[in-house]
């Protein structure tokens, strides 16, 4: 689903994970949940964690209240650069209040060149 950014976005971030030996799903549908994660990963001993890429932020609160309804250990929000990440940060804070099982992420952090 969604445009040429965003699939640039969950590929970037499903091939990073995949380095790090995670078992990575597009579109991943967990049991139970009422929609897809835009990326699903799992590694053993570490749970399942949620990535949502977020352009828009018209369905962000949605998204996530939906995300955390799951089992999943947590959601992230990628978002395009800091200032978009800010953004996302306070519409989470003044809708859903801290948030321990959600984590905001540039997806710069999933392009960096790995380092060895």
């Amino acid at each position: 689903k969604g445009g040429f950014e965003q699939k640039c976005f969950c590929n970037a971030i499903k091939e990073f994970l995949e380095s790090q030996e995670f078992i990575v799903r597009l579109e991943g549908m967990m049991q139970g949940s009422v929609k897809a994660f835009d990326v699903l990963a799992w590694k053993k001993g570490e749970g399942m964690f949620g990535y949502e890429v977020t352009l828009h932020f018209h369905n962000l609160i949605k998204n996530l209240e939906d995300d955390l309804g799951t089992t999943v250990k947590k959601v992230v929000v990628v978002c395009c650069n800091k200032d978009e990440l800010e953004k996302a940060k306070a519409i989470v804070r003044n809708s859903l209040g801290q948030q321990n099982r959600v984590e905001f992420k540039t997806i710069y952090e999933f392009t960096k060149e790995k380092i060895d």
